[in-house]
């Protein structure tokens, strides 16, 4: 037999006509209870699957704490390797960091012409909860000024973000070794 339509086949030999369906309802689309049972499964996967996305605010709080470690680095390396003194301004009140080169004259307005160290690090919504340094002791008002010297930091520092959901990270900065270490969670010291 031979197709010679959608609808049905014909007999080479005999030439007769034999139709596959009898004149059936061609049904297209889905019932009423399968797209129930799809809507259901689609919900039970997001139930399951939402829940464990991580949020905004604690992808935020990483990323700050990540990009102000980095610029901590730089600052470092950077002073080190010019030779020149340079000073992190913390605004605690309104969470505004800037980069500023101490000059000759004692003048440490010196703008840097680096566009990374212009950059802000902190993410809207993001703020610095308190900072520690041996000098200082711990602030969580006003503004803390955290110096770099030619031979780099020369005293610990243990800074603390907290993001709108009152999730922290911490960024502990070591001395001697420029080494500069975030953990999540408020720490007193990052092991």
């Amino acid at each position: 037999k031979v197709p010679i339509s959608a609808t049905g086949t014909s007999s080479k030999h005999t030439g007769q006509h034999c139709p596959t369906s009898m004149m059936r309802p061609l049904q297209a689309g889905f019932t009423l209870l399968e797209l129930i049972v799809v809507l259901l499964l689609i919900s039970l996967v997001a139930a399951l699957i939402f829940p464990r996305l991580p949020s905004s605010q604690a992808s935020d709080l990483r990323s700050s704490a990540r990009q102000l470690a980095v610029l901590m680095r730089y600052l470092e390396e950077r002073a080190v390797a010019t030779k020149k003194s340079y000073y992190l301004r913390i605004s605690l009140d309104d969470d505004r960091l800037s980069v500023s080169r101490k000059e000759p004259a004692g003048n440490d307005n010196g703008q840097d012409d680096d566009p990374f160290l212009k950059r802000q690090p902190l993410i809207k919504g993001i703020r610095v909860s308190d900072i520690t340094t041996d000098q200082l002791g711990t602030i969580n008002t006003g503004e803390a000024l955290i110096s770099y010297g030619p031979g780099g930091r020369s005293a610990p520092l243990l800074l603390h973000l907290v993001a709108p959901d009152g999730s922290y990270f911490t960024i502990q900065a070591l001395p001697v070794s420029g080494s500069i270490k975030v953990a999540a969670g408020y720490q007193e010291m990052i092991q």
